[in-house]
């Protein structure tokens, strides 16, 4: 009888020792997949806070060259106005000059 009891405890102790190995396993594993699913995340969301930097990068930049080329563009326009300006005005002078001359010949 001391033998059954003996065996008894042991197989009790042995398929413990298994239940406890199985849940350390479980938990080992459980641990694993959540560790690789967070690590998933984080990185999805660091190449998605990255791309969002990126486009908004390019497109500051293209913001700032269109920018640019509409400044540069005006200051044309405003150069080519103020010299067209400068021209006919001394286009003017230069008639307004020549008339005179032209009146003291006359009056001479």
């Amino acid at each position: 009888m001391r033998l059954k009891a003996v065996r008894k405890r042991e197989r009790k102790e042995r398929e413990r020792e298994r239940g406890e190995k199985r849940e350390t396993e479980e938990r080992e594993k459980r641990d694993r997949r959540e560790t690789e699913e967070r690590e998933k995340r984080e990185t999805e969301e660091r190449e998605k806070r990255e791309t969002e930097e990126r486009e908004k990068r390019e497109t500051e930049r293209r913001d700032t060259e269109r920018r640019g080329r509409k400044e540069t563009e005006e200051t044309q326009k405003e150069e080519k106005n103020e010299k067209e300006e400068t021209e006919k005005r001394e286009k003017g002078e230069k008639k307004k000059e020549r008339k005179k001359d032209r009146k003291e010949r006359e009056s001479e």
